[in-house]
């Protein structure tokens, strides 16, 4: 963690997109606190997959299951 957050002072902008379980929610409040101070840290994109996906998608691997088939 301490790596990651020494890693972005060259960035204005962040989105964080973690799982949407108990670790996930534990990562984005640890990354948020570390580094709200320093940039803008965007949860919204966060927000919105929680509500498109009615809080079903728990992981990121299951956002797969709402994208289009291709044609």
């Amino acid at each position: 963690m301490v790596k990651f957050v020494d890693s972005m002072p060259k960035y204005k902008n962040l989105i964080v997109l973690f799982d949407y379980d108990r670790k996930g929610a534990y990562l984005t409040k640890r990354i948020v606190s570390h580094l709200e101070h320093r940039m803008t840290v965007d949860l919204s994109f966060r927000r919105k997959l929680i509500t498109i996906t009615k809080g079903k998608a728990r992981h990121i691997e299951d956002l797969s299951l709402y994208s289009r088939p291709k044609i």
